[in-house]
């Protein structure tokens, strides 16, 4: 699950309630199919709920709807392609489910602060 953000949160063996199974199967399935532009929609297939359906059992079990979460897992593996492969940064970003190369420096710097080339530039320190 995504590092930064959000870890999962399951139901405990003493009972408690914790996140819908649903939600879970979701993450699993946004994260296996980061690269495919019609990930939500075949989550949703694939859960057998609409895509309405999921958005409001995502956000009501995560905090976030599942586009954000879609795009942080994206996120999160093309920092770990960028530091740990020799792929371009247009590469990079097509890997990762970007159409465009110019959106994803674009989110990258959003959530990082810095661009996907200054961090091969930059020396090793946890962003």
């Amino acid at each position: 699950m995504i590092k930064d953000e959000m870890e999962p949160v399951v139901g405990t063996s003493d009972g408690e309630p914790g996140m819908d199974y649903r939600v879970v199967m979701a993450q699993i399935l946004l994260e296996q199919w980061k690269s495919r532009n019609d990930s939500l929609k075949n989550v949703a297939s694939h859960l057998r709920m609409s895509r309405s359906h999921l958005r409001h059992l995502f956000r009501k079990n995560t905090g976030m709807p599942p586009k954000k979460y879609l795009k942080l897992v994206r996120l999160q593996c093309a920092r770990d392609l960028i530091d740990g492969t020799l792929l371009s940064i247009k590469e990079v970003a097509i890997k990762v489910g970007y159409c465009d190369s110019s959106h994803f420096i674009r989110d990258f710097k959003v959530r990082y602060g810095v661009t996907p080339t200054q961090v091969r530039i930059l020396p090793r320190n946890p962003i």
